[in-house]
């Protein structure tokens, strides 16, 4: 499935710090990877992004959609979005990747909304004979066991999910205490985990 008009999506999730690049997918690890004669890391641009959410619309898929779209507007590039059947899971993300990948112009990188979905898509690359992070980097909005034990390991965004159940308690307290709504939204810092399925040396 193909979602053409994303004008409506509204942001719901703001990131505390945004670098403009001119690249829209650059993932630098810091501390580990190839490194060239002076130290820095070397890390290879993706050329096409794609983007693979679920069924569900929520807040949470409004918002990876809302800006994976506008960054690839920003940058001139129409947004390639595909739609996993949730109730199929790892095996619907294969078939779609599978599809995309044996497409007229494949992406050679994915973000997906879960980790299961990201693993469906590392299947449909080792089935296709596609090396990731070679030919394909994966990388999903959502960490966890899944994208740490894969094999390739794939980068993943995690949100510490003590600190963030604290805060939805203390939001919840306040307004109870206070009989109204907080006075500003809550944010949570995303801690981007590189791993094996981006580190492509370029």
């Amino acid at each position: 499935m193909l979602i053409t008009n994303v004008s409506d999506l509204q942001p719901l999730v703001k990131s505390k710090k945004v670098t403009p690049s001119r690249a829209p997918f650059r993932l630098q690890p810091c501390g580990c990877g190839p490194r060239d004669r002076r130290g820095t890391p070397r890390v290879e641009r993706a050329r096409r992004i794609a983007v693979l959410v679920g069924q569900t619309d929520n807040a949470y898929r409004r918002s990876i959609l809302w800006l994976y779209s506008n960054a690839m507007t920003a940058r001139g590039m129409a947004p390639t979005i595909r739609i996993a059947d949730n109730n199929e899971g790892q095996l619907s993300a294969t078939e779609v990747s599978t599809r995309l990948l044996q497409g007229k112009d494949p992406p050679d990188a994915l973000i997906t909304s879960s980790s299961v979905f990201a693993e469906g898509a590392l299947d449909a690359a080792r089935w296709l004979g596609v090396d990731v992070p070679g030919g394909f980097m994966i990388a999903t909005v959502s960490d966890g066991p899944i994208a740490e034990q894969a094999r390739p390991s794939i980068t993943a965004l995690r949100l510490d999910t003590s600190a963030a159940a604290r805060r939805l308690l203390d939001l919840l307290a306040r307004r109870l205490h206070n009989g109204g709504a907080a006075a500003a939204p809550a944010t949570m810092t995303l801690d981007l985990t590189v791993r094996e399925s981006t580190l492509r040396v370029g």
